[in-house]
């Protein structure tokens, strides 16, 4: 095996390992183990929507974090209409 597939194949276990998933009433929660701007763990909500259609949300908390360091999105949208 090749130092890049090694590297590739560490980095897939180390996900596996890391990645929890929840179920919360409609939703799965998809726990990363991935940092947001705030140094929190960035987690996904999936719900299945239609026949082979899933749904994913952060709930508003990307933009939470984000308007709480003083960047709004919704005022970037207005600027460029």
């Amino acid at each position: 095996m090749n130092k890049a597939e090694l590297l590739k194949n560490s980095y897939y276990n180390w996900l596996n390992e890391e990645l929890t998933f929840t179920e919360q009433d409609n939703y799965v929660e998809i726990t990363t183990p991935f940092l947001d701007s705030v140094f929190d763990n960035i987690c996904i909500y999936a719900k299945f929507a239609k026949e082979n259609s899933v749904e994913l949300s952060d709930f508003g908390q990307t933009l939470f974090n984000l308007e709480g360091q003083g960047i709004s999105i919704q005022e970037k949208i207005k600027n460029m209409e």
